[in-house]
Protein backbone atom coordinates (compact mmCIF):
# COMPACT_ATOMS: atom_id res chain seq x y z
CA UNK A 1 0.00 0.00 0.00
CA UNK A 2 1.42 3.49 -0.83
CA UNK A 3 0.53 6.66 0.85
CA UNK A 4 0.29 9.38 -1.18
CA UNK A 5 0.04 13.33 -0.72
CA UNK A 6 -3.65 14.94 -1.98
CA UNK A 7 -1.31 17.59 -3.60
CA UNK A 8 1.15 15.41 -5.83
CA UNK A 9 -2.33 13.86 -7.47
CA UNK A 10 -2.28 14.32 -11.40
CA UNK A 11 -5.92 14.48 -12.53
CA UNK A 12 -6.64 11.32 -15.18
CA UNK A 13 -9.65 10.39 -17.22
CA UNK A 14 -9.60 7.29 -15.49
CA UNK A 15 -7.65 5.35 -12.22
CA UNK A 16 -5.68 2.20 -12.13
CA UNK A 17 -6.67 1.39 -8.82
CA UNK A 18 -8.77 2.29 -6.76
CA UNK A 19 -8.16 5.42 -4.00
CA UNK A 20 -8.91 5.10 0.20
CA UNK A 21 -9.10 7.25 2.57
CA UNK A 22 -7.19 6.83 5.76
CA UNK A 23 -10.52 5.61 7.07
CA UNK A 24 -10.73 2.60 5.04
CA UNK A 25 -13.51 4.47 3.09
CA UNK A 26 -12.98 4.46 -1.07
CA UNK A 27 -12.53 7.61 -2.09
CA UNK A 28 -12.61 6.54 -6.03
CA UNK A 29 -12.49 3.37 -8.17
CA UNK A 30 -10.23 2.15 -10.42
CA UNK A 31 -11.68 3.57 -14.09
CA UNK A 32 -12.81 6.86 -12.65
CA UNK A 33 -11.80 9.80 -13.55
CA UNK A 34 -9.72 12.06 -10.72
CA UNK A 35 -10.18 15.95 -12.00
CA UNK A 36 -8.44 19.23 -10.45
CA UNK A 37 -12.12 19.79 -9.06
CA UNK A 38 -12.05 16.58 -6.77
CA UNK A 39 -8.36 17.33 -5.89
CA UNK A 40 -9.72 20.59 -4.16
CA UNK A 41 -12.39 18.92 -2.74
CA UNK A 42 -10.20 16.87 -1.34
CA UNK A 43 -8.20 19.14 0.14
CA UNK A 44 -10.95 21.43 0.88
CA UNK A 45 -11.84 17.82 3.42
CA UNK A 46 -9.05 18.05 4.95
CA UNK A 47 -7.60 15.24 3.70
CA UNK A 48 -3.87 14.92 3.46
CA UNK A 49 -2.78 11.85 1.76
CA UNK A 50 -4.83 9.03 -0.12
CA UNK A 51 -3.92 5.20 0.09
CA UNK A 52 -3.52 2.94 -2.97
CA UNK A 53 -2.74 -0.43 -3.39
CA UNK A 54 0.69 -1.78 -4.10
CA UNK A 55 0.87 -4.03 -7.80
CA UNK A 56 -0.67 -6.95 -6.77
CA UNK A 57 -2.60 -6.16 -3.57
CA UNK A 58 -6.09 -6.63 -3.40
CA UNK A 59 -8.55 -3.28 -2.59
CA UNK A 60 -9.84 -5.25 0.18
CA UNK A 61 -6.85 -6.28 1.88
CA UNK A 62 -6.03 -2.50 2.10
CA UNK A 63 -9.71 -1.44 3.52
CA UNK A 64 -8.63 -3.66 6.49
CA UNK A 65 -5.15 -2.44 7.12
CA UNK A 66 -6.84 0.58 7.30
CA UNK A 67 -10.39 -0.26 9.45
CA UNK A 68 -7.71 -1.33 12.19
CA UNK A 69 -5.82 0.55 15.07
CA UNK A 70 -3.39 -0.31 16.63
CA UNK A 71 -3.30 -0.40 20.76
CA UNK A 72 -0.33 -1.49 22.76
CA UNK A 73 -1.29 -4.92 24.23
CA UNK A 74 -0.89 -3.59 27.95
CA UNK A 75 -3.52 -1.23 27.59
CA UNK A 76 -5.83 -4.57 27.55
CA UNK A 77 -6.25 -5.30 31.06
CA UNK A 78 -7.26 -8.58 32.57
CA UNK A 79 -10.52 -8.86 33.62
CA UNK A 80 -12.23 -5.81 31.13
CA UNK A 81 -14.57 -6.39 28.61
CA UNK A 82 -13.93 -5.57 25.04
CA UNK A 83 -16.11 -2.63 23.46
CA UNK A 84 -15.13 -4.10 20.28
CA UNK A 85 -12.90 -7.17 18.43
CA UNK A 86 -9.46 -7.61 18.82
CA UNK A 87 -7.26 -8.95 15.82
CA UNK A 88 -3.95 -9.33 15.52
CA UNK A 89 -1.42 -7.97 12.62
CA UNK A 90 -3.05 -9.98 10.12
CA UNK A 91 -6.41 -9.14 10.80
CA UNK A 92 -7.35 -12.43 12.68
CA UNK A 93 -9.85 -12.03 15.27
CA UNK A 94 -8.39 -12.74 18.42
CA UNK A 95 -11.04 -11.58 21.14
CA UNK A 96 -14.49 -10.97 20.08
CA UNK A 97 -16.60 -7.39 20.99
CA UNK A 98 -18.12 -8.29 24.89
CA UNK A 99 -15.40 -10.83 25.80
CA UNK A 100 -13.63 -10.77 29.22
CA UNK A 101 -9.53 -10.07 28.64
CA UNK A 102 -8.80 -13.73 29.95
CA UNK A 103 -5.85 -13.39 33.02
CA UNK A 104 -2.54 -14.59 30.88
CA UNK A 105 -4.12 -12.67 27.57
CA UNK A 106 -1.09 -9.96 27.36
CA UNK A 107 1.53 -12.50 28.69
CA UNK A 108 0.85 -14.98 25.65
CA UNK A 109 0.89 -12.33 23.47
CA UNK A 110 4.74 -10.57 24.52
CA UNK A 111 5.85 -14.30 24.81
CA UNK A 112 4.96 -14.54 20.67
CA UNK A 113 6.37 -11.07 20.45
CA UNK A 114 3.32 -8.96 19.94
CA UNK A 115 3.20 -6.08 21.51
CA UNK A 116 0.68 -4.28 19.20
CA UNK A 117 -2.87 -5.94 18.24
CA UNK A 118 -5.70 -4.03 16.74
CA UNK A 119 -9.42 -3.18 16.83
CA UNK A 120 -11.87 -1.66 14.21
CA UNK A 121 -12.43 1.99 14.01
CA UNK A 122 -16.03 2.79 15.06
CA UNK A 123 -18.72 2.02 12.31
CA UNK A 124 -19.77 5.80 13.38
CA UNK A 125 -16.91 7.59 12.84
CA UNK A 126 -16.30 5.90 9.48
CA UNK A 127 -19.80 6.57 8.18
CA UNK A 128 -19.39 10.17 9.22
CA UNK A 129 -16.05 10.37 6.99
CA UNK A 130 -18.09 8.74 4.47
CA UNK A 131 -20.68 10.93 4.78
CA UNK A 132 -18.59 13.88 4.49
CA UNK A 133 -16.52 13.29 2.04
CA UNK A 134 -19.41 11.78 -0.25
CA UNK A 135 -21.46 15.51 -0.21
CA UNK A 136 -17.91 17.88 -0.96
CA UNK A 137 -17.50 14.75 -3.94
CA UNK A 138 -21.27 15.04 -5.07
CA UNK A 139 -21.03 18.99 -4.77
CA UNK A 140 -18.00 18.64 -6.96
CA UNK A 141 -19.90 16.67 -9.92
CA UNK A 142 -22.95 18.80 -10.03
Amino acid sequence: MQEISVDKLMPVDALRTPMFHQSGAPLLMAGEPLREDMKKALIDAGIASVFIPDAGERPDDIRKRLLLMPAPVSSFVAGSTLSSSVYDNGGTLLLENGSTIPANFGESLQRRGITEIYHRKSEESLRTVQGRLGQRLLKVET
